[in-house]
């Protein structure tokens, strides 16, 4: 499994968010980052006596073809050395350069299972680290029913609400770049959502580098509000990591909002 330093963590839920997302994004026109194609993972969960699942899901790599023109003009005794101390750096194979960014996109998995799965795909990204961390952003679509404030719709319902975002670990520039574009979310904020909910709390427990980027998809009869809710994720996600979001490759066919399930497991984390 090989990261680059720069990871977009995507869920893959039952309504297609993730795949959305990551078909849309691309290397910006006339750019040297050219993107890969999509190679899957698996990961063992023994460790956490869970013997007949995995954690599994794909990887997309936008690599800067400049660099590696420019490695292979340099004395090949000092690239190798550079490559395997990056290799160590992110705990993965060399070939990621410092300046790409690597798509993680998790498959979906339910209680308890998904925070183990969710748990071991963070720690093989963190745990490789010799100096510094690898910067996470994670952006997630989510009910508005399922954002609350002080037991309350956290939404208006309206399409200007913004984008949030909460931010764990070491401040870094993605981080800033994302918080001008977007809203802090009120301190109160009470979260319904099974694996955003999971996600946040895994994160901070791990302290790393995360960005978590927050959009709501709201009770209507038309996807054309959440549909723009996604692009807007989508760009911003763009701009903070030097790609381009393309909106016209964005095929997505959510399940209608029913009513809410009962999240019991909510509970632990807090």
């Amino acid at each position: 499994m090989k990261v680059a330093p720069t990871i977009v963590f995507l869920y893959k839920d039952q309504d297609g968010f993730a795949t959305a997302v990551a078909d849309a994004l691309h290397p910006l026109p006339n750019s040297s980052i050219r993107r890969t194609l999509k190679e899957s993972f698996e990961l063992s969960l023994d460790h956490y006596n869970i013997k007949d699942s995995k954690a599994s899901g794909d990887l997309i790599h936008f690599v800067d073809n400049n660099n590696n023109n420019n490695n292979n003009n340099n004395n090949n005794n000092n690239n190798n050395h550079n490559l395997q101390a990056a290799s160590m750096w992110y705990g993965i194979d060399s070939g990621v350069k410092h300046d790409s960014v690597t798509l993680v996109l998790l498959n979906s998995y339910d209680p308890p299972i998904l925070a183990c799965a969710v748990h071991e795909v963070l720690s093989q990204i963190i745990n490789g680290a010799v100096s510094g961390m690898p910067t996470i952003i994670a952006p997630f679509l989510v009910s508005s029913s399922k954002l609350k404030c002080d037991s309350k719709a956290l939404t208006s319902n309206n399409i200007k609400d913004p984008l949030y975002v909460l931010h764990t670990g070491q401040e870094t520039a993605i981080h800033s770049a994302i918080t001008a574009k977007t809203k802090r979310p009120p301190p109160s904020m009470q979260i319904y959502d099974e694996p955003l909910a999971c996600f946040l709390q895994l994160a901070r427990n791990l302290k790393s580098p995360t960005t978590i980027l927050i959009g709501q998809r709201y009770q209507s009869t038309s996807n054309k509000q959440d549909l723009q809710v996604l692009c807007e994720i989508g760009d911003v996600l763009a701009s903070s990591t030097s790609l381009c979001f393309v909106s016209d490759k964005v095929t997505w066919n959510p399940l209608k909002n029913s009513k809410d399930s009962s999240e019991p497991w909510r509970a632990l984390y807090g």
